[in-house]
């Protein structure tokens, strides 16, 4: 089960639209090797099953793409709805999230880190079409071990892009009001971060800061 971005109305346009396709050409197949991949995936029995489970995964950073490419100052924002997308995908699949933990840190490549196959979270639309489909129960276990590498590579490949990786990240938080309002300590101990990383990199003149804080 492959990683590549997979959006909601993709996932909605293969599964009503394939097997249309694959009709349309049945009586004189073409030879080119995207039909013979479709066709291919067509006769998959756990087809709807896989297509529930990307979706569900496309779901849970469909929203962040949309709203974070804009040119609205969106970076006080980052950290945080940042760190809840990645908490909500790794908790279906991870063994223990620590609250006081930076979810970047945990190594969910490790065994003692994730969760048995019968225990990982498919979401509610996988485990329906699981229920309706006639696999074994090897083959559904086969199933939950190939989407929980999934998750572990589309973790994986979130945190090599991901800004949590910079501490810069955390810092500009300081400026969302949320923050300020429900913890001004925490929030003033990140703009301190803040001017003390700028000041570091030459970006902002020491006498400035210490205006700013």
């Amino acid at each position: 089960m492959e990683t590549g971005y997979w959006n909601f109305p993709d996932g909605e346009h293969f599964a009503s639209s394939s097997s249309l396709y694959t009709q349309h050409y049945k009586k004189k197949a073409p030879t080119y090797e995207s039909y013979n991949t479709v066709a291919a995936i067509i006769k998959d029995k756990s087809l709807s099953s896989k297509l529930a489970f990307l979706k569900m995964l496309a779901q849970e950073v469909e929203l962040f793409l949309r709203e974070f490419q804009t040119n609205t100052p969106l970076v006080p924002f980052l950290h945080t709805v940042s760190t809840t997308i990645l908490s909500n995908i790794m908790e279906r699949f991870v063994e223990i999230l620590k609250a006081a933990s930076p979810v970047n840190v945990v190594d969910v490549s490790k065994k003692e880190n994730i969760l048995s196959l019968k225990k990982i979270d498919l979401g509610f639309a996988t485990r329906s079409e699981l229920k309706k489909s006639n696999d074994t129960d090897l083959q559904i276990l086969q199933f939950r071990s190939d989407c929980r590498k999934c998750l572990q590579k589309f973790v994986v490949k979130i945190l090599e892009r991901s800004p949590l990786a910079y501490g810069l990240t955390k810092a500009v938080t300081c400026f969302d009001l949320s923050i300020i309002t429900a913890n001004p300590t925490i929030a003033t101990k990140w703009l301190e971060t803040l001017l003390s990383t700028l000041v570091d990199a030459r970006w902002l003149v020491g006498t400035t800061a210490d205006k700013a804080a």
